[in-house]
């Protein structure tokens, strides 16, 4: 399973669920992309779940199906603060390395953004979104514009990434910024440091900050 914090649901491949001996139960749900696209589900699976380890019993789940998912299971939000998994049990979470099959960053986001973490880049006050299913720091087109960032051209490992769905699409280019999750301005900041983040058309949010920055900084904990 892998933790996405930037779903709103619970998210399965119709692959593991055969695999699982799961049925899938028919409904329909339309989910946002991180650029904005839309897909549908096409049903629902119930089962239980357990942590290994630890003595609790099962519990009750539910997976909306997704085709082309490219992880075999995805739990959202609601799952994880419900089992405080990325607070009180980070035990849990282990780093597995990417198969070579997917070279690609993954952005793995799913539902429009309800979660916000107050942060500031280079001066500016910003509500970012918080992603753990995402390999990569991301900031919107517009925002750059906005606020006239300097950019480059993309390193050659993020000219492309994959959405949650298996499709590609292309990185415009990156932005190297001061990065503080306190709430202060000031650029000597303790916690204050450079990041780059990479420019992605219709991104859903004006900053999504990605999984490795989340457990640098311990953002939910």
């Amino acid at each position: 399973m892998y933790p996405g914090y930037g779903v709103t649901q619970n998210i399965m491949s119709p692959k593991a669920a055969s695999k699982l001996g799961l049925d899938i139960y028919p409904n329909t749900e339309t989910f946002t992309l991180a650029d904005g696209s839309t897909i549908e589900s096409k049903g629902i699976v119930s089962t239980k779940y357990s942590f290994p380890g630890e003595e609790s019993p099962e519990q009750p789940i539910e997976f909306d199906i997704i085709d082309n998912l490219v992880v075999d299971i995805l739990v959202g939000r609601s799952f994880l603060e419900g089992t405080e998994t990325l607070t009180k049990h980070t035990e849990r979470i282990s780093v597995v390395p990417r198969r070579p099959i997917t070279p690609l960053p993954r952005i793995l986001h799913i539902s429009m953004s309800s979660v916000f973490f107050r942060c500031y880049l280079n001066h500016l006050e910003v509500y970012a979104n918080a992603d753990t299913g995402a390999e990569m720091n991301l900031m919107s087109e517009e925002f750059v514009k906005k606020h006239r960032l300097a950019s480059a051209p993309p390193d050659d490992n993020h000219q492309s990434v994959f959405l949650a769905n298996g499709s590609t699409v292309g990185i415009l280019g990156m932005v190297l910024a001061r990065f503080n999750p306190i709430q202060k301005t000031e650029p000597t900041a303790p916690h204050s440091q450079m990041k780059l983040f990479y420019i992605l058309r219709n991104l859903t949010s004006d900053v999504l900050l990605g999984r490795d920055l989340l457990i640098e900084i311990q953002a939910f904990v």
